[in-house]
């Protein structure tokens, strides 16, 4: 498997070459494959407008995309250039889109006839839907009025209650690729066994895979402070460093 950044006449783009086989007992089936490219978002800023306004709140660290897949059989080859087609890197809110459009905005559709609230665990798909959600729970889109409100905004709260140990924020903060899907109807992945004795057992696993890729310094893109705006307490320092009305500099 190779990614490679490639600079055209007006944009970065990234590409990315390979195949992917597995050997589990059974197809993977609901597989997401999150793609995290080697380009840092900007730091939130402050525009130069008075009052000053927030820009690029709420961005992902890694700008990045995440694709589905409904079926993976064994031994076929997943073909990652079909997968990930080129993409251009100076988009900084695809991963963030994926992550509504997938999660966010059909259990916005289906719980909003109950206010927002109810158990996730009601959902026929819950394993496909939820054990995703909780591997990215630090990542996901947090609700639009605790960024920018609109005037009518989709409310859904998303609580998390416990398996914090699923969470894979900390790998969308560097260039790697990601996979996940669930096994239907396969025995437990360990033996379980009473008394000695190993019980047959058949149900759902979920799958994650995880590879690291380059992130040599080179292939980092950061963006510079947007035109017009300061880092945040950019001003403060420099309102400090001027001398009072009254007396000057000494």
């Amino acid at each position: 498997m190779r990614a490679t950044v490639t600079r055209g006449e007006s944009a970065l783009t990234i590409s990315v070459e390979g195949e992917l086989q597995h050997q589990l007992p059974a197809a993977l089936n609901d597989v997401v494959v999150v793609h995290v490219w080697p380009a840092r978002n900007p730091l939130p800023a402050l525009g130069s407008d008075r009052p000053p306004t927030r820009i690029f709140p709420g961005q992902l660290p890694n700008r990045g995309v995440m694709r589905s897949i409904e079926r993976w059989n064994p031994g076929a080859a997943l073909d990652l250039s079909e997968v990930l087609p080129t993409a251009s890197l100076n988009d900084r809110a695809q991963l963030d889109r994926d992550f509504r459009t997938t999660y966010y905005d059909p259990l916005y559709k289906s719980l909003s006839q109950f206010g927002g609230i109810g158990p996730l665990t009601q959902d026929p798909i819950a394993v496909a839907r939820v054990l995703p959600m909780l591997s990215m729970y630090g990542m996901l889109t947090p609700p639009d009025y605790l960024q920018n409100p609109p005037s009518s905004p989709e409310v859904l709260r998303m609580s998390r209650a416990d398996m914090r140990e699923l969470d894979l924020s900390c790998w969308l903060t560097q260039p790697c690729l990601i996979v996940m899907g669930v096994l239907d109807e396969v025995p437990l992945p360990y033996p379980l066994t009473v008394d000695g004795d190993e019980v047959e057992s058949s149900g759902q696993v979920f799958v994650r895979w995880i590879m690291p890729l380059p992130d040599a310094v080179e292939w980092i893109v950061p963006d510079r402070v947007p035109m017009g705006a300061v880092r945040p307490g950019a001003r403060e320092v420099k309102d400090a460093a001027k001398p009072d009305d009254a007396g000057g500099s000494e």
